[in-house]
């Protein structure tokens, strides 16, 4: 018997971009009518097969140009979506949708979506939700991007996102803590400009109170001094201790590791914590009448400021438009916060805003693309205006503003810092129970720092990446 070679070739060939497949599909068999029937049907499923195998790519080739990426934050919507609807149309990754949370259900929100597989690709967070969220991170090697290309990008504070293998996030805007002071009772006390050291507020702190016949502060310098009713009370301490030069938390990225360093004496000195803590409390100690201008009976901070009755009030620049909405009529300025006159440093503290794009992502490569691209110059320059805060890139910081409310802003933005939070709602109860220990006469100073910096390094994670 005769043998013959039959090829069956696919009538639909295969699709452009689909991976390669066989081209033929050959026998060696001596031929009769049974062969004949089989590679007859064999034929019939080469051809269909090929042809939903091609048509299976061209779809899903059609599906990834029209996928979007979803980014998460705790910023309002309003100010992102028109920004986006611009964006987008560059068409330089895909589409992006933002979805706004409030601060106190963005982590449970997250840690749910990521368990059940439906977490966002990119998330817009606080630097002090950094640790928290770092294992969720999709670092950018620094192998890609070098740490020191990062770190001349942006400003001092965006060095705590430059993990031990690659940067945790791109910054794109920060918000720092500034110094609001009521011109009106500033004039009054014959007073022409803020204090500008933390040695001159001492000095005005007696013109600057006024009590009534009961001995009951009807008008305060400063609010600080008590944690309850001293807005953004952890913040400013936080400002305190970076100023007298406390790391608060070390992160050791040859041992991978971080450590709690707050409160640590040096050549047997008072630590900064100590004077940080001794310092923030002096002002509600009421047998220092020098200093004394603060108490647990007073209203909140802000409130007092927006009513005219506190001359300096502490808080971050994103209230300046609220402290506006609320007393239209408040005769106020924006100052740097008062420097140590010996300082080092001049700091401040800072929200600083990142995008990150997470591991989950299905769309990893491409949601780190994006998250790079938004903190281009162009986009951040447009995304730091519409939030109204102040960009990281240290060359728009250089270039300044045309508007003269956001000098200050600029400025500040220079000087801010920040620290490495494990976990802002529990670190902030620590900070609390710091302050009340000492205003109550429980604890001393050296005490109480040396516990908070206990309690901090208990948070700590135990690994750095």
């Amino acid at each position: 018997m005769a043998r013959h070679y039959y090829c069956l070739l696919p009538t639909a060939p295969p699709m452009d971009g689909a991976p390669p497949t066989a081209v033929a599909y050959c026998l060696f068999a001596p031929m009769n009518s049974f062969q004949t029937i089989v590679l007859v049907i064999f034929a019939i499923f080469a051809t269909v097969g090929t042809i939903v195998f091609s048509g299976f790519f061209s779809s899903r080739e059609e599906g990834a140009e029209s996928a979007q990426l979803i980014l998460w934050g705790t910023l309002p919507s309003r100010q992102f979506d028109i920004f986006l609807a611009e964006f987008n149309k560059e068409k330089l990754v895909p589409p992006i949708r933002y979805v706004e949370f409030t601060a106190d259900n963005f982590d449970q929100a997250l840690v749910e979506a990521l368990a059940e597989s439906r977490g966002p690709d990119l998330i817009l967070l606080p630097h002090d939700l950094l640790l928290r969220h770092q294992a969720k991170i999709a670092p950018v090697l620094y192998s890609s991007l070098p740490q020191r290309t990062f770190e001349d990008s942006f400003i001092d504070q965006a060095k705590i996102f430059s993990g031990v293998d690659g940067i945790l996030g791109f910054p794109l805007f920060v918000d720092p803590i500034v110094l609001y002071w009521n011109k009106d009772l500033f004039t009054n006390a014959e007073l022409l400009q803020s204090p500008s050291s933390w040695e001159q507020v001492m000095g005005v702190i007696r013109r600057l109170t006024k009590v009534d016949g009961a001995g009951n502060i009807i008008q305060s310098a400063i609010g600080l001094g008590t944690f309850q009713n001293v807005a953004h009370a952890k913040d400013i301490l936080s400002l305190l201790l970076l100023q007298s030069g406390e790391e608060i938390v070390y992160r050791d990225s040859q041992n991978r590791k971080f450590s709690g360093i707050l409160g640590v004496r040096r050549d047997g000195n008072q630590s900064g914590a100590e004077a940080s803590l001794r310092f923030f409390t002096e002002f509600s100690n009421p047998t220092k009448p020098d200093t004394y201008t603060w108490n647990s009976a007073l209203r909140l901070s802000r409130t007092m400021f927006t009513d005219g009755d506190l001359a300096m009030y502490l808080g971050p620049w994103s209230e300046h438009r609220l402290i506006l909405e609320r007393n239209p009529h408040l005769n106020f300025d924006v100052a740097v916060v008062p420097q140590r006159e010996n300082g080092l440093t001049r700091t401040t503290y800072g929200k600083l805003f990142v995008v990150a794009p997470l591991k989950s992502s299905p769309n990893n490569a491409v949601a780190i693309s994006a998250s790079a691209t938004l903190a281009k110059a162009p986009y951040a320059s447009k995304l730091s205006e519409i939030a109204g805060l102040p960009p990281a890139r240290r060359d728009l910081l250089e270039n300044g503003t045309d508007d003269p409310d956001q000098v200050i802003a600029y400025r500040s933005a220079i000087l801010s810092r920040g620290w490495l939070d494990p976990e802002p709602s529990k670190t902030n109860l620590l900070f609390r129970g710091a302050v009340e220990a000492i205003t109550s006469g429980s604890s001393r100073e050296s005490g109480a720092a040396t516990q908070l910096a206990s309690q901090l390094q208990d948070l700590l994670p135990e690994e750095a990446l």
